[in-house]
C-alpha cells in the first residue's frame, strides 16, 4: 500500500515528487519492472511471474 502523512492530504501525498532518498529505490523499482515487462513478453506470464514475484 502507500504510505500515509498526518501533515499533508492524501492526495497531495500520494501524487508528490519523490525525495532525493528515494530516487534509488524508483529508478530499480523501474528498472526491475522493464525486465519483468520484457521476461512476459519472451518467456510468457507465468515463467515471468514465477521469476518476478518471489520474495527477496
Amino acid at each position: 500500500g502507500v504510505g500515509r502523512s498526518d501533515i499533508i492530504p492524501t492526495d497531495r501525498f500520494v501524487l508528490s515528487k519523490f525525495r532525493p532518498d528515494e530516487k534509488p529505490l524508483m529508478e530499480e523499482a523501474v528498472s526491475r519492472a522493464a525486465d519483468a515487462v520484457e521476461a512476459i513478453l519472451s518467456k510468457g506470464h507465468k515463467k515471468a511471474m514465477n521469476t518476478f514475484n518471489q520474495r527477496a
